[in-house]
């Protein structure tokens, strides 16, 4: 597994619920992230510059984008 940070440059919690790459799951479990907030999380390797991740934000809404390594 790698390790990767995710920063949330929002006023809002969000909770990641998948981080995917070319259509597999390479996270092992959620990523909650409090306001103004980053963490250091382990994803499964994968040699890739584009990921597809899924957040719940404070509302209830499910979001799926497209993020790239910084």
């Amino acid at each position: 597994a790698s390790s990767y940070s995710i920063q949330n440059d929002t006023a809002n919690w969000v909770t990641i619920i998948e981080v995917k790459v070319n259509g597999v799951k390479i996270n092992n479990e959620s990523i909650m992230l409090a306001p103004f907030s980053s963490a250091d999380v382990a994803l499964k390797s994968a040699n890739a510059n584009q990921y597809k991740m899924t957040i719940i934000d404070d509302h209830g809404n499910y979001i799926s984008d497209n993020v790239s390594l910084k």
